[in-house]
């Protein structure tokens, strides 16, 4: 029988759950989702495959996981749920996998079987990664998934384990584990021998943590879903369907560039016309020997056309997402004692968060200067005086260089600034490339407008409005007008701003009368309250654009790509954080962003409605626990973000052998006087090109003595396991440091 997804009912859907649960079927369990039927979950491929079996007979489903089998239970009107992944536990594993001088790898073995292989004495937990090599290169990276359990539980894993020469026996054990493995410019290498080691570098975890983060930003490849496409809409035929599938893969290895991870109509536009003039000359740049008769039979531009159509049909939000994706919390607090590295960690998680990628601290550091000044990620340190006025929204006092008078001018705060920016990114990547080009048009005309009206007051004084209301400056963010009284006297105290990008917003909303205007969202309050002039204005455009003869002729754009934004705050916990961040605590949550499912808008202080958080504005916050300024730090601020723990790294590169042994022995004294890990000495104070005596003298004995409260004789007897000799000489007043 054939298999016939397209015949598939609800009714059969049904029948095939029924069937499940009264013969109690176990289901292979699937990978990220679910159909929920009946208020119970179910895997979406093996749902269709008994569906499909009630149909003809057939125990089939030939469409792949994901969307092309979730669009048919959508269709039908069931509900799909991702599966949550496991939280990461911060552990990590070195799972080498030839157990002995001269056994073969079993690498292969336990990629294809979806499954890593440990021992009872150092068993995994459900969330660890696994670094997994073959003798000292890291050819992939696994999470556990489920608890380990004996391998002599299954026996199918008994000829393969004797094949590979691994002990079948109760102590090893393996678990279900999602497997990533790395590309070719991704694999590393990691000099340790043992099989089966918890790894202790923070440089190795950082390193492993970022490629697992890094596997679902890859660019979208679009392949399958448009084979879904093709098939589904029976256009062409399945043949004819394979061929255009084929003909792009050729222009794939011609063009060198991945044409299934394009969704721009711009540029595939550009390449169809460029197809249009090439592919038939026989020693053009498109002819291909082992198929020439593809550019012959102008298949190549038949199939970029074909494949334009489909990303033309995609939702919009599809494309514009697909680099929103990172494993990154959106807000998150980097925390731990002095000197483990949390501002300097915090950049190279920004410029990761930002452009989906990170290297070494240095190339990082250039790119983040550089994302700074472009406006994608913003750096600032908080401190006691600082307040709401100077985050988010405020007045400030302004004294005139001319005539000295004291005024006051609005404050946009850093928050408000990165917020707006990230918020206009957003909502321009879910815009088409008709609204777009319709703005940029509306956009220009109406600085010719600006200047048409700037024009009539240097020659009149003002521009009329309406009923004795006239404009008398224009000025960068705004028109400034006032009225005038019968007297010819303006209104005291008068001087109103009509906002350009609101006026743009009522234009391209096309309102008919004053109070459309009231209805719209994108306009501020003030623009509506003065609805009358706002509207009167927009039909002065409307003329003026007509005698002008100007009609909107749409042109080729490219579509805003989402971009991720970051703002970095170094010494969350040294402001008075309630205070600082006010109404916006609630709206950072993640459900109430823009777009999600409880979006939440505020009314700010200064009278701007309508703010809120975009999805796309991450927070960094850096937190030095041994400051007790740390017992301020707001209980709703702590339920907001993720807390993510930076301790000395004794396994760092760039800490010698002999210093490595100090901080370990101090950190040792401390944990015992302290009880806590607040306090501990971090591997930075020790990495510098400076004499260790150095160090000790200028950093860390400073930061001793505020731990115990000045007190000389515990600070000395700290270094009393080491091989150095400190103490505190009363005569002179200083530390006499030396080594014994």
């Amino acid at each position: 029988m054939a298999f016939e997804p397209d015949k598939i009912t609800r009714d059969l859907i049904q029948k095939a759950v029924e069937r499940i649960e009264r013969e109690n079927i176990q289901l292979e369990p699937s990978t990220k989702f679910d159909v929920v039927i009946n208020g119970k979950a179910y895997p979406p491929k093996e749902i269709m495959r008994y569906a499909h079996e009630l149909l003809n007979g057939e125990h089939i489903w030939e469409r792949s996981g994901g969307e092309p089998t979730n669009n048919y239970f959508n269709s039908l009107g069931y509900e799909i749920k991702a599966k949550q992944e496991s939280e990461l536990t911060g552990i990590l594993w070195k799972l080498g996998c030839n157990w002995g001088k001269g056994k073969p790898s079993f690498y292969n073995l336990i990629k294809d079987k979806g499954i890593t292989i440990g021992v009872d004495d150092k068993k995994y937990k459900i969330g660890d990664l696994i670094i997994v090599c073959e003798g000292h290169t890291v050819k992939a990276i696994a999470k556990i998934e489920e608890t380990p359990i004996s391998v002599t539980t299954n026996r199918e894993l008994e000829k393969p384990f004797n094949d590979f020469q691994i002990e079948y026996e109760d102590w090893i054990n393996f678990a279900k584990s999602e497997w990533y493995e790395l590309a070719e410019d991704e694999i590393f290498q990691y000099q340790l021998q043992q099989g089966i080691v918890r790894v202790q570098s923070r440089e190795v975890y950082q390193k492993a943590l970022q490629l697992w983060n890094n596997r679902h930003n890859k660019r979208m490849n679009y392949k399958e879903q448009y084979t879904t496409w093709l098939n589904s809409t029976n256009k062409e035929g399945s043949k004819k369907a394979g061929s255009y599938i084929r003909a792009i893969e050729i222009l794939s290895e011609i063009t060198h560039k991945e044409i299934f991870e394009e969704d721009k109509l711009t540029v595939l536009n550009a390449l169809y016309q460029d197809l249009l003039n090439e592919q038939e000359k026989e020693d053009g740049k498109y002819y291909y020997e082992q198929a020439p008769s593809y550019g012959a039979s102008r298949f190549y531009s038949a199939a970029i056309k074909s494949y334009s159509d489909f990303i033309a049909q995609l939702p919009k939000t599809q494309i514009a997402k697909t680099l929103l994706i990172t494993n990154m919390p959106l807000n998150s607090i980097l925390y731990g004692p002095p000197g483990t590295g949390k501002t300097y960690n915090s950049i190279d998680k920004a410029v990761d968060i930002a452009t989906g990628s990170s290297t070494d601290h240095v190339s990082n550091k250039t790119q983040f200067d550089e994302l700074r000044k472009q406006g994608q990620i913003e750096f600032v340190t908080f401190h006691q005086n600082y307040s709401y006025e100077d985050f988010m929204v405020g007045i400030r006092p302004n004294v005139s260089e001319t005539t000295s008078e004291l005024s006051f001018k609005k404050h946009y705060g850093i928050f408000y600034e990165i917020a707006k920016r990230a918020r206009e990114n957003y909502e321009n990547s879910l815009k088409d490339e008709q609204t777009i080009s319709k703005e940029n048009w509306v956009n220009e005309k109406f600085e010719e407008f600006k200047e048409y009206v700037e024009a009539e007051i240097e020659e009149n004084g003002k521009f009329a409005i309406k009923n004795n209301v006239s404009i008398y400056s224009v000025e960068d963010e705004v028109f400034i007008y006032t009225g005038e009284k019968e007297n010819g006297e303006l209104w005291k105290n008068q001087r109103i701003g009509m906002h350009y990008d609101a006026l743009i917003n009522i234009y391209l909303a096309d309102v008919q009368n004053r109070q459309d205007i009231k209805k719209l969202e994108n306009v501020p309050s003030l623009e509506k309250q003065h609805a009358t002039y706002s509207f009167e204005l927009i039909e002065k455009f409307r003329k003026f654009l007509k005698e002008k003869g100007y009609k909107f002729q749409s042109t080729t754009v490219q579509k805003e790509p989402l971009k991720n934004f970051v703002l970095i705050i170094d010494e969350i916990n040294r402001a008075n954080i309630s205070k600082v961040f006010g109404e916006l605590i609630t709206l950072l949550e993640d459900d109430k962003r823009l777009g999600k499912p409880n979006e939440l808008k505020i009314s700010l202080p200064n009278g701007e409605k309508e703010f809120g958080v975009p999805p796309n504005l991450y927070l960094i916050g850096t937190m030095n626990t041994a400051d007790k300024s740390i017992a301020l730090i707001d209980i709703a601020l702590r339920r907001r973000f993720e807390f993510i723990g930076y301790y000395p790294d004794y396994e760092n590169e760039k800490l010698k052998s002999e210093a490595k042994t100090l901080l370990q022995k101090i950190n040792e004294e401390i944990y015992k006087l302290k009880n806590s890990a607040d306090y501990l000495i971090g591997h930075a104070y020790f990495m510098k090109d400076e004499a260790i005596e150095t160090t000790l003298r200028n950093k860390v004995i400073p930061l001793l003595m505020e731990y115990f409260s000045g007190k000389t004789k515990i600070v000395s007897d700290i270094f009393n396991e080491t091989t150095w000799k400190v103490e505190y000489d009363t005569t002179q007043f200083n530390w006499t440091i030396s080594l014994r």
